[in-house]
């Protein structure tokens, strides 16, 4: 799997040693995450891990789709497609350096919500962690929704 950043293009990130770590803001926003190495800087922008969080969401058994953070707020309940799965995803980072992640949810009726939510929980932070890694400290699951699957 290859994830273009930017500035580098990564094949397997286990490979570098990561020295240091310095915060890319801009205007008070989280633009990104940038990892100093002895070969240069890997930028990893917000969108790559929402990306990141919205894929091992629909791995999940009962998950029917990720919706936008504003979808219900404008009365839009339509699924994302995978091109586009950021947008039901919010990333935090936090003082310390450590992640926090909101995904935004429809499940399938009849699968107990806490189950579902667990494993949302636990395939989000391993996948983000595996393939940045960065520290997730929490994933907040929004439940928007249930829909009957036929």
């Amino acid at each position: 799997m290859v994830y273009y950043t930017g500035r580098v293009c990564l094949y397997n990130l286990d490979k570098y040693s990561f020295k240091s770590f310095a915060l890319t803001l801009q205007g008070g926003a989280i633009m990104g995450k940038d990892i100093v190495t002895e070969l240069g800087v890997i930028d990893i922008s917000k969108d790559v891990i929402a990306n990141l969080a919205g894929l091992a969401t629909m791995e999940c058994v009962g998950v029917v789709g990720v919706v936008s953070t504003r979808a219900f707020t404008d009365g839009l309940g339509e699924l994302l497609g995978k091109e586009s799965l950021s947008k039901g995803v919010e990333v935090e980072l936090e003082d310390d350096d450590s992640l926090i992640i909101r995904v935004h949810v429809v499940l399938a009726y009849g699968i107990p919500v806490p189950v579902i939510a667990n494993n949302i929980i636990e395939n989000v932070k391993y996948i983000v962690e595996r393939h940045t890694n960065l520290r997730v400290d929490k994933v907040d699951v929004r439940v928007d929704g249930i829909r009957v699957i036929k």
